[in-house]
């Protein structure tokens, strides 16, 4: 008789082997994405300067708590990827590495744009 519910523990163990790294490395990123966010909430001044295609230099500051939109963002990315990645197991390694490492890859970009607001507004 076969169980319905899963036994397994470590839900990372759902996905292959080969992009279990990268998985791990994009969901680290996240949370050194939220404690960085959180302790520079409590140091930010009150307006921070996160809209840098606007013409108008009013126009380019928003309120200190759009900072977390950055980790929002991110939270969102990895809960797809990890969801897509479990689905294209079914289908091909190599497809998998590819949409995995893209994934890191986005998440490595979110990081340093969240790094250069807060390098720039210290």
């Amino acid at each position: 008789m076969q169980t319905i519910i899963n036994t397994d523990k470590n839900p990372i163990t759902k996905i292959p082997k080969s992009v279990q790294t990268p998985v791990t490395i994009s969901w680290v990123i996240f949370v050194i994405l939220i404690g960085l966010s959180i302790l520079y909430y409590l140091i930010a001044q009150p307006q921070l300067p996160m809209l840098y295609t606007v013409a108008s230099k009013n126009d380019q500051l928003l309120d200190k708590i759009f900072i977390f939109i950055i980790p929002a963002l991110s939270l969102v990315m990895n809960i797809i990827h990890y969801i897509i990645a479990r689905l294209l197991k079914k289908y091909s390694v190599i497809l998998l590495k590819l949409f995995v490492g893209t994934a890191l890859g986005l998440q490595v970009i979110l990081m340093f744009a969240f790094l250069r607001i807060i390098l720039i507004t210290i």
